[in-house]
Parts: structure tokens; C-alpha cells; sequence
């Protein structure tokens, strides 16, 4: 499961790069394909309540523009690469950072009590 999820997050780091933004979204996925990747060392859970706390707080900014999404009739967000609508582009950046959330949420819970991971 490890190498799976650590192989999704660089994909989805790879495939940002037609994104005006792009890089941020590219430094961000690593990140977490790092720390689901990297052994354990000493100073990480430091590193992942960081992650943990500025990925929640970056989720958490998108909320409105996912209850308006949703107010709207949740429209596709699927179909041409390019958003039409800032909506869609903004749903599917709250999704992606959601998905970074419960990742390093899944780390959290099967990483607790080992030792070497504090």
C-alpha cells in the first residue's frame, strides 16, 4: 500500500505542470509522497503535523467554493482539462487537497506508537 499511494502522489505531482500553478501543487503532492515514503527518522512527526495542520487549514480555505459548487447542482467536474469555470477548477483543488489530508491522516493512525517514528 505504501508504494501505491507514494506512486499516486508523484503522478499527480507529474501531471500538474500544464496548471499556471502548478509547481505549488507539485511541491505539495511530494510532499506527501515523501512522507509516505520516507523511513522512519527521528524529527518526521514533526514534519507530518505541519503537513497535517497547513493542509487542513489550505482544505479548509476551499470550503466555501465547495458548498457553492454544490448549491449549483454539483456540475461535472470531469470532461476538458481546462476548467470552464472557476468553480470547477477550485472543486477539484479542495478534492485534490482532500485527498492529501486523508493520506496523511492514514499515515498518522498506522504510525502511532512505532518507535523511531517520533
Amino acid at each position: 500500500m505504501k508504494y501505491f499511494l507514494v506512486t499516486l502522489f508523484v503522478v499527480f505531482a507529474a501531471v500538474q505542470y500544464n496548471d499556471p500553478d502548478g509547481w505549488i501543487w507539485a511541491l505539495a503532492y511530494l510532499n506527501i509522497a515523501a512522507i509516505l515514503g520516507s523511513p522512519s527518522f527521528t524529527y518526521k512527526i514533526y514534519w507530518v503535523v505541519i503537513s497535517l495542520i497547513t493542509f487542513a487549514v489550505w482544505t479548509m480555505s476551499f470550503v466555501p467554493d465547495f458548498l457553492h459548487w454544490i448549491q449549483m447542482g454539483s456540475p461535472s467536474i470531469t470532461g476538458k482539462m481546462k476548467a470552464e469555470s472557476p468553480e470547477i477548477e477550485l472543486v477539484r483543488e479542495f478534492l485534490g487537497l482532500a485527498i492529501c489530508d486523508i493520506a496523511l491522516i492514514y499515515w498518522w493512525i498506522n504510525n502511532q506508537g512505532k518507535k523511531g517514528s517520533r
